[in-house]
């Protein structure tokens, strides 16, 4: 019942994941087995595990969301790779956004992890390689995604200035009305 014991606890296994193979399959497993708002309470042993069989998992279930429009276990995935990750993130995450879009899952969420991927810290001030490594992740993976998603892609865009990379997307918006010349 103590919010900071079981934190500590949990970041403390995550920590074994180098020695003991065993707590990899372990967080494996609880995020088949156990349910939303119980697997989201190891989150901190989702980010200290330094594994690279764990890393392997945690790219490749960010990449293939859920085929749904929100999934708490995935979420808590998607947030604990970026806690280890930050920006470099980027990329699992534009794989999932556009599996995402072809099949009902979380297209909206994902773009706001990715976002919060490059959101800098308390005090802090936005890191413009950051933002360029966004932009740049944004408008490359709209070219995959139906018109409606690249829409949403470019609103963000757009809304956060970048006005030149979210008119690029016009072809992408509208792909019956671009002419070849």
């Amino acid at each position: 019942s103590d919010y900071d014991a079981r934190d500590t606890v949990a970041a403390g296994i995550g920590e074994r994941c180098v020695e003991n193979e065993q707590v990899v399959k372990f967080l494996q497993g609880a995020y088949f087995g156990l349910r939303d708002i119980e697997f989201q309470q190891w989150d901190d042993a989702l980010i200290t595990c330094e594994s690279d069989q764990f890393d392997a998992w945690l790219v490749s279930t960010v990449e293939n969301p859920p085929a749904k429009q929100y999934d708490e276990k995935w979420d808590t995935v998607a947030r604990s790779y970026i806690e280890r990750k930050g920006a470099d993130s980027l990329d699992a995450l534009a794989k999932g956004a556009v599996k995402a879009a072809g099949d009902g899952g979380p297209f909206e969420a994902i773009l706001a992890h990715m976002d919060s991927a490059v959101a800098p810290g308390l005090g802090e001030d936005l890191d413009p390689a950051k933002q360029a490594k966004l932009e740049d992740t944004l408008t490359s993976m709209a070219g995959e995604l139906p018109p409606e998603q690249a829409r949403s892609v470019a609103d963000r865009l757009a809304n956060s200035g970048s006005d030149g990379a979210a008119a690029a997307l016009l072809p992408a918006i509208y792909p019956n009305a671009v002419k070849a010349d």
